[in-house]
């Protein structure tokens, strides 16, 4: 994924009142100091998500292993891409075409999550598409 992509996907926030602005505003400050001081690796907009995430008691869904373990310092609840593609197949909000399109887009970008590549050679399969189909199965 390039930068500008990259920009783009984590520019939206959700929409929230003033009381809770301030205090996002102030766990942002209290998370980037962190980051600053002793996790240098998330970037701002990182940091934000993290403030975001436990001001509103939300998860983070993110593989990215540096905001992953930001979140992990401050005991933000944290999802990975394939457990929130597996409760969206649960509820019937996607399909199999559509989330074996998702891997093909991130084999394209070489974008796979941090610990797919795990999953899925847990399952012993050479193929991201039917491991994903797997390791969605076998949560449910």
């Amino acid at each position: 994924m390039d930068d500008e992509e990259f920009a783009e996907n984590r520019k939206h926030f959700p929409k929230i009142g003033k009381k809770q602005k301030k205090s996002i505003q102030q766990t942002f400050e209290y998370v980037w100091d962190h980051v600053q001081t002793e996790l240098p690796g998330p970037s701002r907009v990182d940091a934000w998500y993290i403030a975001y995430a436990l001001e509103l008691g939300v998860p983070v869904v993110t593989d990215d292993q540096d905001m992953t373990e930001l979140a992990k310092a401050f005991d933000a609840q944290v999802m990975p891409t394939l457990e929130l593609l597996k409760i969206m197949l649960d509820c019937g909000h996607t399909d199999m075409k559509t989330i074996n399109g998702l891997v093909e887009y991130w084999k394209y970008f070489s974008g796979m999550p941090a610990n797919f590549k795990a999953d899925y050679q847990r399952k012993r399969s050479t193929n991201p598409a039917l491991a994903l189909s797997r390791f969605l199965i076998s949560r449910r």
